[in-house]
């Protein structure tokens, strides 16, 4: 750990103690807890070093996200009539401000949607794509080889266009209550934005860590760092760029971002970047659109489990799950899932990429492993009428390509990083546009598409019989996969919500070796037990914690909703109407 973040992280007691000595236009809200620990950064992964807690329950819906103000943002808009869709904005709007390390304008995602109404669910694809006039060996060297990972994110290199935005539009013209307009579900985000919030523990930390990527980006002046250095834990901070963003989006509405005002200023951001200027145009921010996939759906038991269609990992993930007899014990239960997980990844890395430019194609698969980050976040929601929300969104690396916009304060991302390095190859880069055959929106269908990098991302959606229902998901890159696998394994064979996402785990890799948490590796016995079954374990990281899952549930049986959140990281699962026992 620098001593520069020891010193920032010792600090943060105090700052907690000024809170409430600290003048200001008003109370600065803060979405953490001062109990958290930090962690010396030989320990891999991520953990908040707070006590084990359980499921909220209660009435009205849930909604579960990795930041509490998030989560509040869900519920506030909830209680005031909105429904599922109408939480996911307000949602993803307050953590471009809170946790813009792992979300944000400048990214991308994937929704997975059950509508009551017609008892269907939606598939949609916000994943980021490749300007049509990108180099097919942007990532490689002058001898055609890959380029370090270092030199593939500097300057705009990496930088796709951003789907988020087209992602939460097309949403919410589809499937939005109507009781709120596009603008009001900026508000909160607006307010925390212009007013302040005290800085996270894990935002602190990648300001620490991003620190020199973000100087070296944007020079000294960026909203992430305060005369080029980052904020400590609990430290009032401000973003009165990104507030104006928000507004002129609420004003403005989704096209402006993509043809308007906002799209000049991320072209012009690209095109002046110090390393690496980008080959995005004007065009190819006008020509990207929200694309509605078909969904993946597997039986399990009683229950029915959806996910995203690539070039989401969804397939992938249904393919990994597997029932838990009663009596399996924890071991029997891990190579059990690993086993599947592994059988899933061999035929993933084979053929999975943009389903537009796979057709009637014979490619050879990538030579290397592609560094996937695990800078993303999930939502999970669920309204009083039944509508469902799984939602995973990522930047790529922590706080992605660190460009910011210019006057717009918010960062890009760096997702071309997940395309295969080597033309000719399955998820490739391929220049130019094509016809979106797969799209099942017109929307997407009435220009043509640039292709879109694969991903692990793959939120997933439970129906039972009985009218119980799950939503959840998990950051993580390639762990994501093995993660969304095993937590949902573990609530389909029967076991309590809570239980399932904080028991501890391990996840297989592509490459066909195993990372554990600290809890089995420190454990000789079960270390020797998961190697006797043939599972190739990699020990030589200590690892934390492996994503981190945020989760909903109804049960029918006692007519109540769940709000379940990963204690290994910051996020926190609330309900409309908690119940008090």
């Amino acid at each position: 750990m620098t001593k520069r973040l020891s010193r920032k992280l010792g600090s943060a007691l105090s700052i907690l103690l000024l809170f409430g000595l600290t003048t200001c236009r008003e109370p600065i809200e803060h979405s953490f807890s001062g109990a958290w620990k930090a962690l010396p950064v030989e320990l891999q992964g991520e953990a908040q070093g707070l006590p084990a807690h359980w499921a909220v329950e209660g009435q009205g819906g849930a909604v579960s996200t990795a930041n509490a103000l998030a989560t509040q943002a869900g519920i506030d808009i909830l209680r005031a009539g909105g429904n599922a869709v109408d939480a996911l904005l307000a949602v993803q709007w307050v953590l471009a401000v809170v946790e813009p390390q792992s979300s944000g304008l400048g990214g991308g995602g994937f929704l997975l949607y059950y509508e009551a109404k017609s008892q269907k669910v939606f598939a949609l694809d916000g994943r980021e794509e490749l300007p049509e006039k990108a180099d097919e060996n942007l990532f490689l060297d002058s001898y055609g080889k890959p380029l370090p990972f270092a030199e593939r994110i500097r300057g705009a290199r990496a930088v796709g266009v951003p789907g988020t935005v087209a992602l939460m539009d097309y949403a919410f013209k589809r499937w939005a209550s109507s009781k709120l307009t596009f603008a009001q579900t900026f508000e909160r985000a607006i307010h925390l934005a212009r007013n302040g919030i005290r800085v996270s523990p894990r935002l602190a930390q990648a300001m620490e860590y991003n620190r020199e990527r973000l100087i070296r980006q944007n020079g000294e002046g960026n909203p992430y760092l305060r005369s080029g250095e980052a904020y400590a834990i609990g430290e009032p901070f401000y973003q009165s760029d990104l507030a104006r963003t928000f507004e002129r989006l609420a004003a403005k509405g989704a096209h402006d971002f993509y043809a308007g005002a906002i799209a000049e200023d991320i072209q012009w951001t690209l095109t002046h970047a110090r390393d690496y200027r980008s080959a995005m145009t004007l065009s190819d921010l006008k020509a990207y659109r929200a694309v509605e996939r078909k969904v993946e759906e597997r039986t399990i038991g009683d229950a029915r489990v959806f996910s995203v269609s690539a070039p989401s990992s969804g397939k992938y993930t249904l393919e990994a799950l597997t029932l838990f007899d009663p009596g399996n014990s924890e071991r029997e239960k891990l190579v059990r899932s690993l086993n599947a997980q592994r059988k899933g990844f061999k035929t993933r890395e084979k053929i999975l990429e943009d389903p537009d430019f796979a057709v009637s194609k014979q490619k050879t698969p990538p030579r290397l492993t592609i560094p996937e980050a695990q800078n993303t976040t999930h939502v999970a929601i669920a309204d009083s009428t039944g509508n469902i929300v799984s939602y995973t969104s990522s930047v790529e690396m922590s706080m992605g390509s660190a460009l910011v916009v210019k006057g717009r304060g918010f960062l890009l991302n760096n997702q071309l990083t997940d395309f295969t390095p080597q033309p000719g190859r399955i998820n490739s880069i391929e220049p130019g546009r094509k016809e979106r055959v797969t799209a099942l929106n017109t929307e997407a269908r009435e220009t043509l598409g640039a292709k879109r990098p694969k991903s692990s991302m793959s939120p997933l959606i439970i129906l039972k019989k009985n009218g119980s229902y799950w939503a959840l998901g998990s950051p993580g890159g390639p762990t994501i996969v093995g993660t969304n696998a095993l937590v949902a394994s573990r609530i389909l064979s029967g076991e309590e919500l809570q239980h399932a996402v904080n028991a501890p785990r391990a996840v297989m890799l592509p490459n066909g070796q195993a990372l554990v948490e600290l809890p089995i590796k420190r454990d000789a016995l079960w270390v020797k037990e998961l190697s006797a079954a043939g599972i190739d374990l990699l020990l030589k990281h200590n690892v934390v914690s492996l994503g981190s899952i945020q989760a909903v549930e109804y049960d029918a049986r006692r007519r109540k909703f769940i709000a379940a959140s990963d204690l290994r990281r910051e996020g926190l699962g609330l309900v409309v109407e908690p119940q008090v026992e």
